[in-house]
């Protein structure tokens, strides 16, 4: 059974969690629009993907060290960093880079069912 979960299983295992943990995150961000004082945080895949990588990165306990406070908006007068476009796109963005996973992870489970069903004949 081991054998169906390679490392490329766990990898896009991996990936799904960092689009899920940025959609929450964007989605926060978004939600706090109005909210004095709020920065606005984002994830990056690079390192998402360094962590998933060297074994790191739990959902728990790693996805804190990850968030980092995005500072390409210039504060409103209120403080707060969040520019609505800015976080729509990159929603849209990670919307994307979520769906070619969950494709990625769709073709890996057809092969192993193809490798099944000509084992069996």
């Amino acid at each position: 059974m081991k054998a169906f979960f390679d490392i490329t299983t766990n990898l896009l295992s991996k990936a799904l969690e960092y689009t899920e943990t940025r959609h929450r995150l964007l989605s926060n961000n978004i939600a706090n629009l109005d909210t004095p004082n709020y920065k606005a945080v984002d994830l990056t895949f690079e390192d998402a993907l360094k962590r998933a990588v060297e074994g790191g990165g739990r959902r728990r306990g790693g996805e804190r060290a990850l968030v980092f406070y995005t500072s390409n908006a210039a504060p409103d007068p209120d403080g707060n960093t969040v520019e609505i476009e800015e976080q729509v796109m990159k929603m849209t963005e990670n919307n994307i880079l979520h769906h070619s996973f969950v494709n990625l992870v769709k073709m890996k489970f057809r092969m192993l069912e193809s490798a099944i069903s000509e084992s069996r004949r």
